[in-house]
């Protein structure tokens, strides 16, 4: 049986419960094509807005009163 490709991406999604914005960096399988596959289970609750290649950690930005 062939070993499945992993890909280190960053999930950005929102809580469906919170809606508050989090992001997610980890290793992911990856199919022939060169998709990443994302699971059933770690798409519950969530609401995904992107999936970038690599590590990458979104700015908290604050905004003035």
């Amino acid at each position: 049986m062939q070993d499945l490709i992993r890909k280190c991406v960053t999930v950005i999604y929102y809580d469906v419960n919170t809606l508050e914005l989090n992001h997610y960096v980890g290793d992911f399988p990856v199919q022939q094509e060169g998709r990443v596959v994302i699971p059933k289970s770690f798409k519950l609750n969530k609401s995904i807005v992107a999936v970038c290649e690599g590590e990458h950690i979104p700015l908290e930005l604050e905004y003035a009163n």
